[in-house]
């Protein structure tokens, strides 16, 4: 009823996220309802992921497009470059300061930063990055799965991000020393004793690094994913 009439004969390698756009567009402006878009657009991409997982496609357009959403949600948030340069001062020296680095350097979701293992990281050599494989939701049990799109990416990270997660590395191998028990050496992020950061005690301490440096304690951790959206934009 929806897609094909409007793809009509498009061949499925030449969809593109600008396609999708334009789709989410004119059901909007027929008047269907926000939401309604945003399920059609998690169908598209659902089959469009199926798609990838059996070669047919490279990388899923629907990735890219962000789903329609019915006025009244709570609005994303950026950071300026100077509230963001406070949040990192805030964080300095602290267990999460690598977390919040790598969080504003890269906008990794905060499941994806929580699943990130030191496999992951390439630090040494001229071309530093950072694999996201996989995600972690906590919000029941822990459950770690592929991430949100179904696809691996690698992102590039500079020197100063670099030193940061050296010292990160570090600090963990002295508190893992001095735990009476760790689960898994190779989380980057986990808890006190090797496991899994659960998200509450993430947010708990970044509400702590949010009055530090005095910034809207509403502030939610994908914010800082939508600040480095918004800085790359305003770069170009």
């Amino acid at each position: 009823n929806h897609f094909l009439p409007f793809f009509k004969r498009l061949r499925l390698r030449e969809l593109s996220a600008a396609h999708v756009r334009a789709l989410k567009a004119r059901k909007l402006e027929e008047g269907m309802h926000p939401n309604t878009v945003g399920v059609m657009q998690g169908v598209l991409s659902a089959a469009l992921n199926q798609a990838v997982y059996d070669g047919l496609i490279p990388a899923n357009p629907c990735a890219r497009v962000k789903k329609a959403a019915a006025r009244g949600e709570t609005p994303m948030r950026a950071l300026s470059e100077r509230e963001a340069s406070g949040l990192v001062r805030a964080a300095e020296g602290t267990r999460d300061e690598a977390l919040i680095v790598l969080a504003l350097r890269t906008g990794m979701r905060q499941g994806e930063l929580a699943a990130l293992r030191w496999e992951d990281l390439e630090l040494d050599g001229g071309r530093a990055s950072v694999k996201v494989r996989r995600s972690a939701d906590t919000r029941t049990r822990t459950v770690v799965t592929a991430t949100k799109t179904g696809e691996a990416r690698t992102i590039g990270i500079g020197p100063r991000t670099v030193e940061v997660l050296r010292d990160h590395r570090a600090r963990q191998r002295e508190e893992r020393m001095a735990a009476p028990t760790w689960e898994d050496p190779e989380w980057v992020f986990p808890n006190t004793r090797g496991k899994v950061r659960r998200r509450d005690s993430v947010m708990r301490s970044l509400h702590r690094m949010l009055a530090e440096a005095e910034l809207p304690a509403d502030l939610r951790f994908h914010d800082l994913r939508h600040t480095v959206g918004t800085h790359a934009l305003r770069r170009g």
